[in-house]
């Protein structure tokens, strides 16, 4: 069975050598799913809408960065680490 992954856009790498281009595709994707606010400070985005949000910056990053981010459940937490 294939390993493949639907990305909307690169995920962001372990040496971080392509963060700006993913932290534009990610604002994008996120404005354009109506999940922008998540990342703003002093949002009232709602618990669906933040496990929207951290799900598609989570499923945007490396493996390792993933595993070094797990406990993370806030979307603007993540966001700014």
């Amino acid at each position: 069975m294939s390993n493949l992954v639907n990305l909307d856009f690169t995920a962001l790498k372990v040496s971080r050598e392509n963060y700006l281009q993913w932290a534009l595709d990610a604002k994008i994707s996120l404005r354009a799913k109506g999940l922008g606010e998540c990342i703003n400070e002093g949002n009232n985005a709602s618990e669906k809408e933040n496990s929207r949000a951290i799900m598609i910056i989570r499923h945007h990053l490396m493996e390792s960065l993933k595993e070094q981010y797990l406990t993370i459940e806030n979307p603007l937490e993540l966001w700014t680490e």
